[in-house]
């Protein structure tokens, strides 16, 4: 992705590497890797601008935790209301 200043990132800078809580719940942990900062970035350009997405791949291996972790997290509240 392109950063704010006009130069190329590495995926790899993308990534939340902040601590676990130790309160946190396995089933809730989604461990960032450069596949999820792909997978996330076009959800929110997607999202942005209106447009369909579609993710594919096989079983298990995280596209509706992420789709749904970006939309309960990682959306300002103030511009989108969720209805599921």
């Amino acid at each position: 992705p392109s950063g704010s200043d006009g130069f190329w990132k590495l995926w790899t800078d993308t990534l939340d590497m902040s601590p676990i809580p130790s309160d946190a719940q396995f089933a809730d942990l989604i461990i960032p890797t450069v596949d999820t900062a792909r997978y996330t970035y076009l959800l929110d350009i997607a999202i942005r601008h209106k447009q369909e997405i579609l993710f594919v791949g096989p079983t298990g291996t995280g596209k509706s935790v992420y789709i749904q972790q970006h939309l309960m997290r990682g959306l300002p509240q103030e511009d989108y209301l969720l209805n599921f």
